[in-house]
């Protein structure tokens, strides 16, 4: 099972679930090359031992806060990071 953690959290459906949040925007947060091999396919709970020891980049900071990581908080951080993104780089308007 790709996420077990989610079973325990009876989240439906977790294989499909997982299948759609792995690439989402709300999955995705940047780090150095030497942490992303580090972090491969840890438990959340370890990921973010790892975050916390070795990541200082802002858009991490909401993921360390978080106690689970399941399809609710992904989709809730992918929406966050949506709107901040077309806050700094709106749709031009033309008259």
């Amino acid at each position: 099972m790709a996420n077990s953690g989610w079973v325990t959290l009876k989240v439906v459906d977790p294989e499909i679930a997982f299948m759609k949040c792995v690439h989402s925007i709300g999955n995705l947060t940047i780090v150095v090359n030497t942490t992303n091999s580090q972090l491969g396919n840890k438990t959340f709970s370890d990921k973010k031992d790892i975050y916390n020891s070795q990541t200082r980049v802002f858009l991490t900071d909401d993921i360390k806060e978080k106690d689970v990581w399941t399809p609710l908080e992904i989709e809730e951080r992918a929406t966050k990071l949506l709107k901040a993104a077309i806050n700094r780089w709106p749709y031009p308007k033309f008259s």
